[in-house]
C-alpha cells in the first residue's frame, strides 16, 4: 500500500519533536481535571443527601466527549491553518509543488497528519472515559461510535482550517479566518434554527394554526452543525432516541390531530438525523479540501496570469 509522501514526511518529522508529548499530557491533565470535579460533586451530594448515587458517574462519558470535541474542534483548525501557510512562510512550497505530488496529495496529505495527531489526544484520553464502564450505561459500541464522530469532526474542521490556510499567506489571519468559520457552522445555524423557530411560533399564535408540520422542517436547518451531531448522539446514549425525533414526537403526542404522511416521515427522518448530518458535514469538508488543491494548484495560477 502506497503512502501519502507528504503524510510519511509530516510524521517523520513530527516524531522526532517533544511538542506532542507535552500537549497530550496537558490535554490529559485537563480532562483528568474534569473528571476530578465530577467526583467531588458526586461527594458532595452523597453528603447532602445521604446517599451515594453512583448512576451519576456515568455522566463522566458526556462532559469529557464534550469537553474532547470542543477541544478537537479549536485545536484542528489552528494545526492546519499553519499547514500551506507555514510552508509559503518557509519558502518551500513552491519546491512542493515541483515534485510529482499533486495539490490534492499535498493537501490530503497535511489533513491526515492533523488528523493523526489529533488522535492520539483522543485514545490517550481513554482510560478516563472508560471509568464510565464502572458504573453501567456505557459500552465499547458507544466508545467506538464517539470516535467515528470525532472523525468526522476532525475532517470537517480541518478541511476548512487547510482551506484558509491555502488561501492567506501569513498563518495567523489563516486561523482567525478559520475559527470565525467554524464558528458561523456551529452558531450561525443554531441563530438561524431559533430566529425561524420564533418566527413560526409567531406566525402560528397570529393565525391560531393547529397544524404544526413545518415545526419539524425547522431542525433540518442544523444538519450542518458539528456541535448538533454531538449533541443528538449524546441524547440517544442516554434516551432511546435522538434528541430532535424525541422532541417532535412529544409535540404530535399533545396534538388534537392524526399524524399525516408528511408528518410521518418528517419524524422518521428525524429519527434518522445523525446519518444526513454526517453526510453533509463531510460533504462540506470535500468541497473545501477541493478548494484548497485549486488554490495552490500552479497550472490554475498559470491560465488565470495568460488570461
Amino acid at each position: 500500500m502506497k503512502i501519502n509522501p507528504i503524510l510519511k514526511k509530516e510524521l517523520t518529522i513530527g516524531s522526532r519533536s517533544i511538542k506532542m508529548p507535552v500537549a497530550i499530557f496537558f490535554y490529559d491533565a485537563l480532562l483528568a481535571l474534569c473528571s476530578f470535579v465530577i467526583l467531588l460533586i458526586v461527594r458532595a451530594q452523597a453528603f447532602d443527601g445521604g446517599n451515594l448515587n453512583l448512576k451519576s458517574l456515568a455522566y463522566v462519558f458526556p462532559i469529557l466527549m464534550c469537553t474532547q470535541a470542543v477541544i478537537l474542534y479549536i485545536m484542528i483548525p489552528i494545526i492546519t491553518a499553519s499547514s500551506v501557510s507555514g510552508e509559503r512562510e518557509r519558502q518551500t512550497l513552491d519546491i512542493m509543488l515541483t515534485t510529482p505530488v499533486k495539490p490534492v496529495q499535498i493537501i490530503t496529505g497535511k489533513l491526515a497528519t492533523a488528523i493523526i495527531q489529533v488522535f492520539l489526544f483522543v485514545f490517550s484520553s481513554l482510560p478516563m472515559i472508560s471509568l464510565a464502564f464502572l458504573f453501567g450505561g456505557i459500552n465499547w459500541v458507544n466508545i467506538i461510535y464517539m470516535l467515528g464522530i470525532f472523525l468526522v469532526i476532525s475532517i470537517f474542521a480541518g478541511s476548512i482550517g487547510i482551506y484558509c490556510s491555502s488561501v492567506f499567506k501569513k498563518t495567523l489571519p489563516a486561523i482567525i479566518v478559520s475559527m470565525v468559520i467554524e464558528l458561523f457552522f456551529v452558531f450561525g445555524t443554531l441563530i438561524a434554527y431559533g430566529v425561524s423557530a420564533g418566527f413560526y411560533e409567531y406566525y402560528v399564535y397570529q393565525n391560531n394554526i393547529e397544524d404544526q408540520t413545518t415545526s419539524l422542517v425547522l431542525p433540518w436547518l442544523m444538519v450542518a452543525n458539528p456541535a448538533a451531531l454531538v449533541a443528538d448522539y449524546l441524547y440517544r446514549v442516554f434516551n432511546s432516541e435522538g434528541i430532535f425525533h424525541s422532541t417532535a414526537s412529544l409535540l404530535f403526542a399533545y396534538s388534537s390531530h392524526n399524524l399525516s404522511g408528511m408528518e410521518k416521515t418528517l419524524i422518521n427522518g428525524l429519527n434518522y438525523w445523525m446519518i444526513p448530518n454526517i453526510l453533509v458535514l463531510l460533504g462540506v469538508s470535500m468541497i473545501f479540501i477541493k478548494m484548497a488543491a485549486n488554490r495552490i494548484n500552479p497550472l490554475r495560477r498559470k491560465g488565470k496570469k495568460r488570461g
